[in-house]
């Protein structure tokens, strides 16, 4: 019994003398590592394990409540790569590694941080997933992992012969976890004030091909912000110029992303890049054919370099699309185009557009012959193929217009029917209006495409008005001179 007690005892003093030394180291140790050589000399061995220069104020090692360092404004310089200050690291090892003299990291808290990292268009060498795992890997609490945090940060981005990509006042939360199916680092949130940025997401890093995936939700971006840092931090890439090409304004109250590779150089790759989300009040642009369509509603995708939209809404100058689906290339001009859409159309806008995509020159010389048309359409508007080559599909089924047609000098209005233009023919039915004070109705009628155009009549009634068609037809060179020998002409002349 003495001897357990004696035991005790003594195991007591030492318990009380290690405490003593700890206390003491607490205490003496910053001052010991904060002296001008000690310091000097630690400088210089951190800047040569990260080949640049890395400074700092002081270093305040604490080991109560829980061991931490905490570095006082340090500088890191890599030379043409980055450059980052900090106004204040903190550092927490794992408890029982710490003792061993092994570092395992469970919190790393950064705050104010201003990192600019700078990259060339020629530079490669990103690090390779192993790289990346073996790091994470090396100082990761095995049991607790790495949970990072970051406080009132500014990140910028700059590329040779471009403007810097800044992100401004970012606060964010992240945990990386090591595991025997590979490294996984969930970010809990980001948040950014300038562009205005809201994430979530995982990073992972598997054994197994594709080795590498992410995977971000975002809210409530807007477009115009976001497109420009992603363009400033990218540099010219196709796929992300054409993205912001098309799609200039706006806000997405819901967006995720999606990546996967065996590299980092394939993870940007847009081929294995999925985004989805919704549009709001945004602007999209059609290169090529100079549409600008606004206050566009509906959800989209990008996968394998193909921007789709379904259920889309909005505008296209004076006439508004319902029902709409789009289908667009991001990857050049020979990429495929498709747009369907119930449209309330404006006629001459209509007409505008028929001229720029027909290609028939005969057609088109008869549609620069319309003036003036006016009114409102409702139906179906098609445009299919490429950005360099698009063939247009119009099929209207109700309309009310007016407009000129330089062939007649009377005006034109049309009340009711339908019409289709489409690679095989032009046609109308139940068409009814007036030419001046002539009528027409019922009529239904079909104009076959081609080498030799054909024109079938099938039905219709004309009610011309005798006195005004007789002095237009007699100012016509080929019927002047029989006309001429009658003098007047009156009441209505029917055709059926």
């Amino acid at each position: 019994m003495r001897a357990s007690f004696t035991i005790i005892k003594r195991l007591s003093y030492a318990a009380g003398i290690l405490l003593l030394l700890l206390v003491c180291a607490a205490f003496l140790l910053p001052k010991f590592i904060n002296t001008a050589p000690v310091k000097d000399e630690l400088q210089r061995i951190l800047s040569q394990k990260i080949s640049g220069t890395l400074t700092f104020r002081s270093i305040d090692l604490s080991l109560f409540p829980v061991p931490r360092l905490i570095m006082d404004q340090p500088r890191i310089a890599l030379p043409g790569k980055l450059e980052a200050s900090i106004a204040s690291l903190r550092v927490f090892p794992e408890i029982i590694p710490f003792f061993r003299g092994q570092v395992k990291i469970t919190k790393l808290q950064i705050r104010d941080p201003a990192l600019t990292l700078h990259v060339s268009d020629r530079e490669g060498g990103l690090p390779s997933a192993e790289q990346i795992s073996a790091a994470l890997t090396s100082m990761t609490s095995d049991a607790d992992g790495l949970i990072l945090s970051v406080e009132n940060g500014r990140f910028s981005v700059i590329r040779n012969g471009h403007e810097p990509a800044v992100l401004r006042r970012v606060d964010a939360r992240m945990v990386a976890e090591s595991t025997e199916d590979g490294i996984t680092v969930i970010l809990d949130r980001l948040k950014i004030a300038a562009p205005r940025l809201l994430f979530a997401g995982v990073f992972s890093i598997r054994p197994a091909s594709p080795r590498l995936s992410v995977y971000l939700k975002g809210t409530n971006l807007p477009v115009q912000q976001t497109g420009g840092f992603a363009l400033a931090a990218v540099g010219e890439m196709p796929p992300v110029r054409n993205i912001t090409d098309i799609v200039r304004d706006g806000t997405v109250p819901d967006i995720t992303f999606e990546s996967w590779g065996d590299t980092f150089e394939e993870l940007g790759a847009i081929k294995n890049i999925e985004i989805r989300g919704g549009l709001e009040q945004a602007s999209i642009h059609i290169p090529g054919l100079g549409l600008d369509f606004t206050a566009v509603q509906g959800a989209f995708t990008v996968s394998k370099g193909i921007l789709q939209g379904k259920g889309i809404a909005g505008r296209l100058g004076k006439s508004t699309l319902r029902q709409a689906s789009l289908k667009l290339g991001v990857t050049g001009d020979d990429g495929p185009f498709h747009l369907e859409t119930v449209a309330k159309a404006d006629p001459q806008e209509t007409l505008d557009l028929l001229r720029q995509l027909v290609k028939d020159k005969p057609l088109l010389q008869e549609l620069h012959r319309i003036q003036s048309a006016s009114g409102a359409m409702l139906g179906r508007l098609v445009l299919d193929g490429t950005l360099a080559s698009v063939e247009p599909r119009v099929s209207v089924s109700e309309m009310d217009l007016s407009a000129r047609y330089d062939r007649i000098p009377f005006p034109v209005t049309i009340g009711r029917g339908s019409f289709v233009y489409d690679q095989e023919q032009i046609s109308v039915k139940d068409l009814a209006g007036t030419v001046g004070q002539s009528t027409f109705s019922g009529m239904d009628a079909r104009m076959d495409r081609g080498p030799e155009p054909r024109l079938a009549v099938r039905s219709g009634t004309l009610f011309l008005h005798a006195a005004e068609m007789h002095g237009w037809l007699a100012s016509l060179k080929p019927v002047r001179t029989p006309l001429g020998e009658i003098a007047s002409a009156g009441g209505i002349i029917t055709i059926s």
